[in-house]
């Protein structure tokens, strides 16, 4: 190689010239088109993210339904005896009372029997009254007990207050009650379905005097759907408004969940969407609520006969995307979730850093064209050269020798670099198929005649009755289907880290383990020989649907020591295996015929994938040069 150190040249004032207008048009250009893109791409990747909150948003609130469903639906089974009616004190009344305060979103847990008799447990509120006078719980009691049972011929109360260690705080007993849940729509609803039901939102009666939605299901006694009683728990609107507010994805997300009826159950934003009157409350519509985002969001919703579930609009001079999703057709109701995101939620402070990058960006392109110039005089020329040499490379034009002139070191260290890969791609270059070459090419060292004792497990194809079925066929023909034939299954057995030893007529000679290691070669092995087979019933099925010849193919598998290495002459050598079970192996294939199978392996590749692959034993058989027999197995 002859390098030549010269001392380096100013480039010319036109050539300068061009240069410059070149880099900033090229600067320009890129700038221009990644702020364009970029704008795009956040749009995108917004409208995605929007995508996936909302799922997740929904997922939450239906397992905000779902685990006071799933609560019910565990805790009926509990109570289908009558054992803790006169003990107040019993251990499922204190699971009662463990679940109320475990989980948020229950404000009451109750249940009613078909004798009238009924229990329910709740959380207390701030400024609660006892049943029997006018003073205040005390700030101890958390929870309540309420029971209506007979006695003698009325129906009393039973209230038991208690603390948050769960003790028995104070007690008081109501003479006279008309409460009767049998009468209650809840009890009636689940009564009559046998199954779970969910309410509209009414008033709660019993605990506390606030809107609200109940699931109830069925106590049965018996696999005959005998009933006993039904069980419910209560959701206030209040809870569910406060989860709503409380699970937000993004800082300014406004959250509803609206009905069939175009009325607000719940909310996340700061509005009273219901209303309270006398003896009555009323669930605010959509149509009836002043002039906020929702209602406008939903006039676009119908407009586009709400054919779209995500929705882009301007409203007040700032861009909201809305996203409409159904509840899941198991919760019974027909409502729906409206989630309403400000787009600044997502991009403002993406936008920001998209501009100082882009102002940055500029400024160091700026500056980096100066140093450009300076540097592109002292690379640009090798660098071409050293181009067309790689293009000599790739195309294998290995003999002549490598000249660059130049004064940059790492340039020569490059040409240097490309002159050890002409002489090692000159050696590898004498094995075929290429392949192997690129395998082998790392090791930048010449290759000599010879060979090492390595163990390797190999694996010989051939084609069942090869001559009866391609001899109908034209020679070109049979040519391109064997050629096809090949590719496959040589694209199975390199990805498998096989190397392809040869090709004889119709068969395949392969190993594993050589010349890249491979401590897991029996199983590559016979991994490749089912995907080979896998993929060849995909092939003939096209083929025999095309009237093409059908490639049945037989396999012999065995792992043992053979001399592995180049063999040859020193003008032509082939980097193959030689040996005993090479010969072994290919008497292997040839027993497919006699025990009409398609893969056969050793007793020594069986000992090696036997946890890892499905194989039945065929026999002991003595193979040709072997003393011994040898067992077989088909894989």
């Amino acid at each position: 190689m002859i390098y030549s150190r010269i001392k380096a040249k100013k480039i010319q004032a036109v050539i300068l010239f061009w240069t410059l207008l070149l880099l900033f048009f090229s600067a320009i250009t890129t700038l221009s088109y990644t702020y364009i893109n970029n704008k795009k791409s956040i749009l995108r990747q917004s409208e995605d993210f929007i995508k996936e909150t909302s799922k997740g948003f929904v997922k939450d609130t239906m397992d905000y339904f779902l685990e006071v469903e799933k609560l019910a639906k565990i805790l009926a089974p509990l109570f289908k005896e009558e054992d803790f009616t006169n003990n107040v004190n019993h251990p499922k009344i204190f699971s009662l009372l463990e679940t109320v305060n475990l989980y948020p979103q229950i404000t009451s847990l109750y249940f009613g029997y078909d004798t009238g008799y009924f229990l329910a447990v709740f959380m207390t509120q701030k400024g609660a009254q006892f049943r029997t006078s006018d003073n205040l719980l005390p700030s101890s009691i958390i929870s309540a007990l309420r029971i209506i049972k007979e006695k003698g011929d009325r129906l009393i109360e039973e209230w038991y207050y208690f603390n948050n260690e769960e003790e028995q705080i104070r007690s008081e007993i109501v003479e006279a009650t008309t409460y009767d849940p049998r009468d209650r729509s809840w009890y009636k609803a689940a009564s009559k379905s046998l199954n779970t039901e969910w309410s509209d939102v009414y008033v709660f009666i019993g605990s506390i005097k606030e809107p609200g939605i109940t699931v109830s299901y069925p106590i049965l006694l018996n696999k005959n759907a005998t009933l006993k009683g039904v069980i419910a728990v209560d959701i206030s609107i209040k809870n569910l408004s406060k989860f709503l507010a409380s699970n937000k994805f993004t800082p300014n997300l406004k959250s509803y969940i609206i009905n069939d009826k175009q009325e607000i159950i719940a909310t996340s934003d700061p509005i009273n969407n219901i209303v309270f009157g006398n003896n009555d409350f009323k669930v605010l519509s959509i149509n009836e609520m002043g002039d906020c985002i929702l209602k406008y969001t939903d006039q676009l919703y119908r407009e586009k006969n709400k054919s779209e579930n995500i929705i882009k609009f301007e409203y007040k001079n700032v861009d909201y995307y809305a996203v409409y999703t159904d509840f899941p057709s198991t919760f019974m109701k027909n409502w729906k979730i409206v989630l309403i995101y400000p787009l600044d939620d997502f991009i403002k402070e993406i936008k920001e850093n998209n501009k100082e990058s882009l102002l940055i960006s500029l400024l160091i392109l700026i500056f980096s064209s100066f140093l450009m110039v300076l540097v592109a005089r002292r690379i640009s020329r090798p660098i071409i050269q050293l181009s067309k040499e790689a293009e000599k490379i790739r195309e294998f034009k290995l003999f002549d020798n490598i000249s660059v002139q130049t004064s940059i070191k790492e340039i020569q260290t490059l040409a240097h670099s490309m002159e050890n890969m002409k002489t090692s791609f000159g050696s590898f270059a004498k094995y075929v198929p290429h392949t192997l070459v690129s395998k082998l090419v790392r090791k930048n060292q010449s290759i000599q005649i010879g060979g090492k004792i390595k163990e390797i497990t190999l694996l010989f194809t051939d084609i069942t009755d090869f001559t009866s079925v391609s001899e109908p066929i034209s020679a070109d023909k049979v040519a391109t289907y064997l050629s096809d034939y090949f590719d496959e299954l040589t694209k199975i057995i390199m990805h498998t880290e096989g190397t392809i030893d040869k090709y004889i007529g119709d068969s395949i000679m392969a190993f594993w383990g050589a010349p890249i290691p491979d401590k897991n070669n029996s199983f590559n092995a016979c991994l490749a020989a089912l995907l080979c087979q896998k993929k060849l019933i995909e092939i003939n099925a096209l083929w025999h649907h095309d009237h093409k010849p059908v490639f049945k193919t037989r396999f012999g598998i065995h792992t043992g020591e053979a001399v592995v290495g180049n063999i040859g002459s020193s003008e032509r050598m082939n980097y193959t295996a030689i040996g005993d079970n090479v010969n072994l192996c290919s008497r292997l294939e040839g027993l497919n015929k006699i025990y009409g199978t398609q893969i056969i392996i050793s007793e020594t590749v069986y000992d090696r994938v036997k946890n890892k692959f499905l194989t039945r034993p065929l026999d002991w058989v003595e193979v040709k040069g072997k003393t011994q027999p040898i067992k077989i197995f088909e894989l």
